[in-house]
């Protein structure tokens, strides 16, 4: 199924409980979501605001974890996750990153950096580096994390999941963003609920004036930079695989555009999830938005 096949209008561009103890380098355990800087989020056994990590168990199975290391170092492994650990299939562990281990059982002896290094997932030999996400600058309250659970794309979550799915719970909208703070400056939103057999609107905001939008839908996410084709400094957060063009729209005074989604009376598409964005092109250059991700409601 195609998303010109979905949605009206829409035309197609071409694109560039069983118990087991997993061998270490086949874990399925990975790094799945953390924040480095929260002030505002959530609290500790302490009721206190400590950075965090969460990992995530993709097997059908719940695996023995403890042994294993994290670190914020990928030279030196720094804290063992407590012997006879477990994470139940498709589940999370949250460690909090505070160093004050007589807090708790969770509570690792490092502390994640703002301003950037590294997170990462050591087996229990504490050498062998099993998973590995190094990240530059972060926001206070703002994630960093996979697009879904497991996943291989890594983004920006405005709003965190810690010990949640990562995804869109229900019908409804996601914003998700590149990982540089500040890559994208306009953003994104859908205006309306995505039901079927309505027109809701897509709107881009602080975009240029002069700028000329165009409002596009993926089957996938993306994490593509687009320096190598011409594009300095900006990412794709869509597949460009499997872009489409919705529209094109000028920007207005306000730096704002809008275009409608056209969404078909077909009750097959309840559940279906797709992404957008918006691609601007002012004075010659390139430049686009956040992203958001779109499950379409009954």
């Amino acid at each position: 199924m195609t998303i010109a096949a979905l949605f009206v209008g829409a035309s197609r561009i071409a694109a560039v409980t069983l118990l087991v103890a997993v061998a270490a380098a086949q874990t399925p355990v990975r790094i799945n979501e953390f924040v480095a800087q929260n002030t505002l989020g959530i609290v500790d056994e302490n009721g206190e605001f400590e950075d965090w990590i969460e990992l995530y168990n993709s097997a059908a199975a719940t695996v023995v974890i403890g042994g294993q290391w994290l670190s914020d170092d990928p030279a030196r492994a720094k804290w063992q996750i407590p012997a006879n650990t477990t994470i139940p299939p498709g589940g999370t562990l949250l460690v909090w990153c505070d160093e004050d281990g007589l807090q708790g059982p969770m509570h690792a002896n490092f502390k994640l950096a703002a301003g950037g290094e590294s997170v990462v997932l050591f087996a229990s030999d504490g050498t062998t580096i099993l998973d590995r996400f190094d990240f530059g600058q972060q926001s206070a309250d703002v994630a960093t994390g996979r697009i879904s659970d497991g996943d291989s794309i890594f983004v920006r979550l405005p709003v965190p999941t810690p010990n949640a799915q990562n995804r869109q719970s229900g019908c409804g909208t996601r914003d998700y963003h590149a990982r540089a703070p500040g890559t994208h400056v306009a953003e994104l939103a859908l205006l309306n609920a995505p039901s079927i057999g309505t027109f809701p609107t897509l709107e881009v905001i602080l975009a240029p004036t002069n700028a000329l939008c165009g409002f596009v839908l993926a089957l996938a996410p993306a994490h593509v930079d687009l320096s190598p084709y011409g594009i300095a400094n900006e990412v794709a957060l869509v597949d460009p695989a499997s872009l489409v063009v919705l529209g094109l729209q000028p920007a207005d005074l306000t730096g704002s555009a809008r275009v409608n989604l056209a969404i078909p009376q077909q009750p097959a598409l309840v559940g279906v999830t797709v992404f957008a964005q918006t691609l601007i092109i002012a004075a010659g250059a390139a430049d686009s938005s956040t992203a958001i991700e779109i499950v379409i409601c009954p």
